[in-house]
């Protein structure tokens, strides 16, 4: 094991190195992550994508430990051993080195896969091995503490993730289950999925064998597993018990409804340029710019809610085409965050995220006789938006996800009024208005590879409100007020989507 013949090894270096192996023109017999006579070695990895490769070493050394070594195969062919961490002397342990197995890699037929290898020390506490594939072959197994199968997107009643001719040491092991990324319910209640298949052995059962298992695929479905042995001990075998959606993803639609209420809360901004209009100081019949800031808070309560603030400001220019009728376009934008809740029997999920939009529109208002007027507007524009959760799976299975979004918009609105002047510097403007805001659909990649497909948003909003106005000066007016708005019935869909 000490001959470093037809090696891949790094240069004067035993810790935190990465080794590549994408292809090879002839085999190499040895690949290490770190080397070293006598002193630890730690942190290193090793990637395997193609090429033929006899052994595989995380960590390599005559006399020291090993520990932190990683090693990520993913192809190509693994001839002889691999090792987390390998004691030639045996005077080192080997611990919390970690081999993950995915793609379509090839195993000879003596390959073995070591957690540690060192005959004198620890060489099994917090090693990992996590294989993400299936219809992987191998002698035997050893050294692991954890060996946890992650089954792939096109699993099967009945597949074979691993077959051994030998396991070894699992009974002091712990087992786990996973299931990989992707949209369609892989398996269902009642299939059954060979974990390891022992060829010339049995199995002693893992430590953990009678816990029940919960797996998620994704953010999108999730799975529960009992793990018996059968055929003579000599399978292990996990049981679909549940298969089923993820009650979580309606946190989903919760970050696209603060997207959604964007939108709408710049009405606000809108609303306040019109009210700005007659105020405005035209030359004659010319032109005159206007601008306004503003705030809001919108709390929507879903069975949960969804808590946004924004800052929002709208600068126009406008034109009096003559005594009665001011026409105006205008330019708007904002900004700001929001939280989301939502409480489910699997525990409950809060959500957080960014909110941002910009837009373009055209205004106008109409004065009639008695102090009567008509405003209305028109906009359109996009608004993007952020959400970030670490609550889509349970208290043993912590799942992150997010999404970016970026969603059309336009709206309208319309609105009658009338003006009672109470001296020659205040006046009292009572109104109603009436708003349709419409956000278009959006497909979105969350970031555990789920797709969801966001629908369209429709919001029909009737306001009734008096407002109070008072003249300071000829170009500066003060202003109070109130009003009863009613949505009628808006709502956020959202649903998943193939991949």
């Amino acid at each position: 094991m000490s001959s470093r013949h037809n090696t891949l090894a790094p240069n004067n270096s035993t810790n935190n190195n990465t080794i590549t192996v994408k292809s090879t023109s002839g085999a190499v017999d040895n690949v290490f992550g770190g080397y070293s006579d006598n002193t630890n070695v730690y942190g290193n990895t090793v990637n395997i994508s193609g090429g033929a490769v006899g052994n595989v070493f995380g960590g390599y050394s005559y006399s020291g430990s090993f520990t932190e070594n990683t090693i990520n195969i993913s192809g190509g062919i693994i001839t002889s051993d691999v090792y987390g961490g390998y004691s030639d002397l045996g005077s080192g342990s080997a611990i919390n080195n970690t081999i993950n197995i995915s793609g379509n890699p090839t195993f000879g037929t003596y390959t073995i896969l070591f957690g540690g290898f060192s005959s004198g020390k620890d060489t099994f506490t917090g090693n990992t091995l996590n294989l993400r594939t299936k219809n992987i072959t191998v002698r035997d197994i050893r050294n692991f503490e954890f060996v946890n199968f992650y089954l792939p997107s096109d699993i099967k009643a009945n597949d074979t993730i691993l077959a051994s001719n030998y396991v070894d040491r699992l009974t002091q092991s712990k087992i786990g289950i996973g299931v990989m990324n992707g949209n369609t319910l892989a398996i269902k209640t009642g299939d059954k999925v060979t974990l390891i298949n022992a060829l010339n052995d049995t199995i002693d059962a893992p430590l953990n064998i009678n816990d029940k298992f919960t797996a998620y695929q994704g953010i999108s479905n999730v799975y529960e597993f009992s793990v018996a042995l059968e055929d003579s001990d000599k399978k292990l075998v996990a049981t679909t018990t549940k298969a089923g959606t993820n009650e979580k993803q309606k946190a989903i639609n919760e970050g696209a409804i603060s997207s959604s209420l964007s939108a709408v809360s710049s009405s606000e901004q809108v609303d306040s340029a019109l009210n700005a209009i007659n105020s405005l100081s035209f030359n004659g019949f010319g032109e005159a710019s206007s601008g306004s800031m503003g705030a809001s808070s919108i709390k929507s309560n879903t069975g949960s809610y969804v808590d946004s603030n924004m800052i929002g400001l709208i600068a126009a220019i406008s034109k009096r085409a003559n005594d009665s009728f001011i026409y105006s376009a205008f330019f708007e934008a904002g900004y700001g965050k929001y939280d989301s809740f939502n409480s489910f029997d699997s525990g409950d999920i809060k959500g957080s995220g960014d909110n941002s939009y910009f837009g373009f529109g055209l205004m106008s208002k109409t004065n009639l006789v008695n102090n009567f007027y008509i405003d209305n507007s028109i906009k359109f524009g996009q608004v993007k938006s952020d959400f970030k959760s670490d609550d889509f799976g349970d208290s043993s299975n912590k799942i992150s996800a997010s999404f970016d979004s970026k969603r059309a918009y336009y709206g309208l609105s319309l609105g009658v009024g009338n003006i009672i002047e109470l001296d020659n510097r205040s006046n009292l403007d009572i109104y109603t208005k009436l708003y349709y805001t419409r956000v278009g659909s959006d497909s979105v990649d969350m970031s555990t590879n789920d797709k969801f497909r966001l629908d369209t948003f429709n919001s029909f909003i009737a306001k009734l409100g008096a407002r109070y106005n008072y003249e300071i000066k000829e170009s500066t007016t003060l202003y109070t007020g109130a009003a009863y708005e009613y949505e009628f019935d808006a709502k956020q869909k959202g649903y998943k989507s193939k991949l």
